[in-house]
């Protein structure tokens, strides 16, 4: 005996609703891939080798003393989208290593070093992740490289590869860059290779509403 016509109704209301549960998210949301261009200024914290620990201030005949906090700078980012997930960046950026030179004359009246670099690259970025609240976050890792120029070391080859996340704002365009990476030059006798934090706040013009694409992920 076949099955019953109310069988049949309920099999194919559950056939549906599976199929409906695995689609792609489709909630409208502002999000970065509607636009190719974005612009993004930060504050950074550097951490170079410090010039006052050992052995380093032995070497430069500089005074001996604990490093107490890694150094304020600056950053300035541009981007172009190629896709959702690959985009050429620029980077300037600038920071200023403070030293102690007490009873040290050869080095004159300088006690900072400016540290400053024009670097370009690749950045490869994750599909957008949709929190149960509507908010976009993603995920990124980037290459970059360039030269760096300070005051008291040759201009120098740097390799800067780094990661960090894009946390959408309330404002429209608006978005929070978290990041860390580590910057690495070679010479001698000296150089000033380390890690960096960044904080930075990122615009994106003309940014306009976008349907979640397949990629994207709600959590």
């Amino acid at each position: 005996m076949g099955p019953s016509r109310s069988m049949l109704s309920y099999a194919c209301a559950l056939a549906a609703a599976g199929c409906v549960s695995i689609r792609p998210i489709a909630t409208p949301r502002r999000d970065i891939e509607g636009t190719h261009l974005e612009m993004a200024a930060g504050l950074a914290l550097d951490d170079p080798p410090g010039v006052n620990q050992p052995p380093l201030c032995k070497e430069m005949a500089l005074p001996c003393s604990a490093r107490t906090f890694p150094d304020f700078g600056l950053v300035i980012q541009g981007a172009i989208r190629h896709d959702a997930h690959l985009a050429f960046v620029t980077e300037g950026s600038i920071y200023v290593d403070t030293w102690d030179t007490v009873g040290v004359n050869n080095f004159g009246e300088h006690r900072s070093n400016h540290v400053a670099a024009l670097l370009a690259g690749a950045r490869w970025m994750s599909g957008s992740f949709v929190t149960s609240d509507g908010i976009v976050n993603r995920f990124f890792t980037q290459v970059l490289a360039g030269p760096e120029i300070s005051t008291y070391a040759p201009t120098r080859f740097a390799l800067q590869p780094g990661a960090g996340a894009d946390f959408k704002l309330a404002g429209a365009g608006w978005w929070f860059r978290p990041s860390f990476d580590y910057r690495w030059t070679h010479g001698d006798p000296w150089n000033v290779s380390g890690g960096r934090f960044t904080a930075a706040l990122v615009f994106v013009p003309s940014q306009h509403a976008q349907p979640a694409s397949p990629g994207s992920r709600r959590f």
